[in-house]
């Protein structure tokens, strides 16, 4: 059976670099999910391209808070939306789910860069000894089950890189719109 691993304790405080958004959408944020080659607190390393076959084949998996889904939907943060593949690291563009009750607190966090640490929850299915760090694993593939925002990565570089900064709209209250509806038929709300 095929057991779900998560890569949660650092090996160091993580520096924060979380810019403002490029290119991002509304609950958007970029990632660097895994950095390759970097021992982390797990005595592993992660070959490039150990999740390319997982995100090729299927859905993209959520986004979550801490690796915990089990004690509420609201820990279920949203989804990952686009990947990419560097010979460095493994990017992802999250998207936050703004009916998420927590979006607001979420989306804070990430752009005062109180929390930028990402880790990944995945199933190992093969590895060897490492080639570049004596004594470490390299995990060769992986399906990747979840990503989750975390206070501190257990690799190294594993953080979130930029955040859309632009507030979402006010929500418009009931009576707004019901004086802004008896305007235009010369009414007003007393």
């Amino acid at each position: 059976m095929s057991t779900v691993e998560y890569r949660t304790l650092a090996v160091a405080p993580t520096t924060p670099t979380a810019q403002p958004d490029a290119d991002l959408q509304e609950g958007e944020f970029l990632a660097k999910a895994v950095v390759y080659s970097v021992v982390d607190t797990y005595g592993t390393d992660f070959a490039p391209g150990v999740f390319n076959d997982s995100l090729s084949s299927g859905p993209l998996p959520p986004v979550l808070w801490s690796h915990n889904s089990q004690d509420s939907p609201a820990n279920v943060l949203g989804r990952l939306v686009d990947w990419s593949d560097t010979l460095s690291a493994l990017l992802v563009v999250g998207q936050l789910d703004q009916a998420n009750p927590h979006y607001d607190l979420v989306r804070g966090q990430l752009q005062t860069q109180t929390m930028v640490g990402v880790s990944v929850g995945f199933v190992r299915t093969a590895d060897q000894p490492s080639e570049i760090n004596p004594g470490a694993i390299t995990i060769l593939q992986a399906e990747l089950c979840e990503l989750s925002l975390v206070v501190e990565p257990s690799v190294p570089g594993a953080q979130v890189l930029a955040v859309r900064n632009r507030q979402r709209p006010r929500q418009r209250t009931l009576l707004e719109d019901l004086d802004e509806a008896l305007s235009h038929r010369s009414l007003r709300r007393r």
